[in-house]
């Protein structure tokens, strides 16, 4: 049997890159591994605070008036101050989860699963009222709840299309008090 044995520089310096190779072999998939915990953790993070943005009782009282109380036709001069400020804070609400959504700084997939289904609905009862503030009330605001229609319009049918068949339907027989 032979045995190899460094004799000059040269193969000193191979035995050390070969010795090199099977460290960064060895490291790699714990380095994946981290990544991956970080990116998870992330992840957990942002959809904390996508919970936190919508999830308030200011804001879920707001949904459940604009979903449940608003009527479909509704006139703006008729809403008091405090609808208007009900409809105003789910409107920025959701375009704050717009921005972030199209900013890449919450997983796009938890939005869908949480409230996919009420940014649509949201979004068509209110729309009128934005129409209204960004053409009477501030017209130097164009802008106003931008992210919030394209999450409506864009981001939720690429969305629909996307995880079409891999969600239950929404469950019809939930109570409109219950929900929140």
């Amino acid at each position: 049997m032979v045995c190899w044995i460094p004799c000059n520089w040269q193969d000193w310096a191979a035995l050390a890159t070969i010795v090199q190779a099977l460290v960064v072999l060895i490291a790699l998939p714990f380095a994946l591994f981290q990544l991956r915990e970080a990116t998870r953790s992330r992840e957990l993070t942002a959809t904390t605070q996508l919970l936190t943005e919508i999830g308030s009782p200011k804001i879920r009282e707001a949904r459940r008036y604009v979903l449940f109380d608003l009527q479909p036709d509704f006139i703006v001069s008729s809403l008091t101050k405090e609808q208007l400020d009900m409809v105003g804070s789910i409107a920025v609400a959701y375009d704050r989860v717009g921005y972030m959504i199209f900013e890449n700084l919450l997983p796009p997939k938890a939005l869908f699963e949480f409230h996919g289904d009420d940014i649509g609905l949201v979004w068509d009862k209110i729309q009128p009222l934005v129409r209204h503030y960004r053409k009477e009330v501030k017209p130097e605001r164009r802008n106003y709840c931008k992210h919030f229609k394209k999450l409506a319009t864009e981001w939720l049918p690429d969305m629909r299309q996307k995880y079409e068949g891999k969600r239950p339907p929404p469950d019809s027989s939930l109570d409109p008090q219950a929900v929140g």
